[in-house]
């Protein structure tokens, strides 16, 4: 019996963004966002969109 991949494991960097991104809104739910937070919002989404670009080819 082989060993699992240690790849396997690890999550999707799409995944680890996407949970920061929820770990993000969760902590200002109900507030209005700075202009430096949204700032850090879109730099967020922006790491997740490129996250799920780069994935995209592997998918497939």
């Amino acid at each position: 019996m082989s060993a699992p991949s240690p790849h396997s494991a690890s999550p999707r960097p799409s995944a680890v963004w996407n949970e920061a991104i929820r770990e993000f809104l969760r902590s200002r739910y109900g507030q209005s966002l700075s202009p430096a937070e949204s700032e850090e919002y879109r730099r967020l989404r922006k790491g997740y969109t490129d996250a799920l670009k780069a994935e995209a080819p592997a998918a497939a």
